[in-house]
């Protein structure tokens, strides 16, 4: 909403004053209101022209640590709102960004529910119990379990159970199609099986139909004929366990794995109880395929149904790494920038924290950390971060600090520096007592025999020793307690959760010059709110 009020500044025309004061007049009014727009725009953080294509950006969530903030992504699409709003950037679709990334990268997954692994298996009860009476119903059913387990498979490493599981399933699918009079597709299933498991598994007559076993040795001749290829593997850092299609090969990373099946190849590396991403690389015959892999980058990735950006162990990593890892993530998506953003836990507070990454520069163009509320999403810190990120004039409001009074560290400094120093005045007393006795001052008959006069001089020493102690330990404690209360200033958090959520105040927006009817001048104030 705008208000527009018009403050005349002149009436010459009826005052009778001559020309030249009233085209004077108008001509100040004229010069006053040439650099209000600009005091406006660079209050209200006014939006410039810009010219030419606006840079891309990839939005990120944002997780540090054991740190579970259920809202982190509710805000990073309340902030990936407000980009939107101010043009600053051309933004790329999340749904966009996560086929590009699990095209080259599949998450690993280590838990998988039971109740998943259930249903996968009364899938393939019920193919089993359809193979001999229904083979095409056995077909639609055996598939949806085969694929099931094949997303399982490649994201959970040394399960063997799964992996029995997926060839059973795969050799009673091909048998399906068989008996459905599909011999091709029946030998592309059992050559599948060949590519992934090799030599790890013997089909025999023993177990599986003559002509089932038949097909299968014909494939696998046709597989062992082909030439084959090879996976150069590099880690970082060295010495990682390298799986290929889930299983563990005998060395360790760096290492050149031949013998592979032409193809796409599923390779995964681990080291230290930390799993790479699963990496589907192409396999040409008599050529070797290299990959690095770095396990730090891939465990940070957290690209799954509940996640999409990083994690870092704690905030040290976060600063000295999230330039690097977001650039690689940028390159891969073909932006200019990527924002990770989320909720962090820092100095006991929740803020809303984003940072900025240039992407060729491999740098942090600009980090934003605003306090907010964990429990519910404020629209103002969402916007405000966005604004800052965007660098449309926002600037962080200043902390709100608890008044000097509540300090509890210089309460405590100084209510210990005035025991302290009263003990000591305390024993000091006492002393100059005790020496009285000891130099027998009031004289005979009051003065105490030689023996008991040196025992009141020990007493003196010691109580000398405790007063001079209690003066200099009351004397640090209270010089402390004034530097508690003037260097010590503790954020006053409720202070900042009203701040965040406090209605936005009228705000001038432009002036302009005006002129009235009968000749006078003056100008005009706009204000938002």
């Amino acid at each position: 909403m705008q208000i527009v009020g018009a403050i005349v500044g002149n009436r010459a025309a009826r005052s009778g004053r001559p020309v030249w004061a009233r085209a004077l007049s108008v001509s100040l009014a004229a010069l006053m209101s040439l650099g209000a727009p600009v005091a406006a725009q660079a209050q209200t953080g006014g939006k410039p022209v810009r010219v030419g294509l606006e840079p891309s950006l990839a939005v990120l969530e944002l997780y540090v640590g054991d740190q579970t903030y259920d809202k982190t992504p509710d805000y990073v699409r309340k902030v990936t709102e407000e980009l939107a709003k101010t043009g600053r950037f051309s933004l790329l679709d999340r749904a966009d960004a996560e086929r590009q990334i699990r095209a080259v990268m599949t998450t690993s997954v280590r838990r998988v529910t039971e109740d998943k692994l259930k249903e996968i298996e009364l899938l393939m009860k019920k193919g089993d119990d359809l193979l001999y009476t229904n083979p095409k119903e056995a077909i639609e059913i055996l598939a949806k379990a085969k694929n099931e387990l094949k997303d399982i498979m490649e994201t959970i490493t040394l399960n063997q159970k799964i992996r029995t599981d997926y060839f059973k399933t795969q050799m009673m699918l091909a048998r399906s199609h068989f008996d459905n009079k599909n011999r091709p597709k029946a030998a592309e299933i059992l050559e599948e099986i060949i590519r992934v498991f090799g030599d790890e598994v013997k089909v025999t007559e023993e177990e599986y139909h003559p002509d089932i076993v038949a097909l299968y040795r014909d494939a696998y001749r046709k597989m062992s004929a082909m030439q084959k290829g090879r996976v150069m593997v590099r880690t970082e850092p060295a010495g990682a366990e390298v799986l290929i299609h889930g299983k563990v090969q005998k060395e360790g990373s760096p290492a050149t794995f031949d013998g592979i099946y032409p193809g796409v190849v599923a390779v995964q590396a681990r080291k230290g109880g930390r799993e790479s991403m699963i990496h589907r690389v192409k396999v040409d015959a008599g050529s070797t395929t290299e990959l690095t892999i770095d396990i730090d980058y891939e465990t940070s990735m957290a690209f799954s149904d509940a996640q999409f950006g990083f994690t870092f162990p704690d905030q040290g990593t976060l600063k000295a790494r999230v330039a690097d890892f977001a650039s690689r993530i940028g390159k891969l998506l073909k932006v200019d920038y990527v924002l990770v953003t989320g909720l962090v836990e820092a100095d006991g507070r929740t803020n809303l924290e984003g940072h900025l990454v240039n992407v060729d520069k491999v740098s942090v163009e600009r980090t934003e950390s605003l306090y907010t509320k964990a429990n519910v999403v404020s629209a103002n810190r969402s916007e405000q971060l966005a604004m800052g990120i965007a660098d449309e004039g926002y600037v962080p409001p200043p902390p709100v600090y608890k008044p000097w009074y509540t300090n509890v560290v210089g309460w405590s400094g100084v209510g210990a520096g005035v025991v302290a120093g009263v003990i000591g005045a305390v024993m000091w007393s006492d002393f100059e007592a005790k020496l009285e006795e000891v130099n027998c001052t009031a004289g005979p008959p009051a003065c105490k025999t030689y023996t008991e006069r040196v025992a009141l001089a020990g007493d003196a020493k010691f109580s000398r020793t405790m007063g001079g102690i209690g003066f200099g330990v009351g004397g640090a404690l209270l010089a402390g307690g004034v530097a508690a209360f003037i260097l010590l200033r503790e954020e006053d958090t409720d202070a900042m959760a009203a701040d965040a959520d406090a209605p936005n105040v009228p705000r001038l927006q432009a002036l302009s010059p005006t002129f009235t009817p009968d000749g006078g001048a003056g100008f005009g104030a706009a204000f938002t709110f």
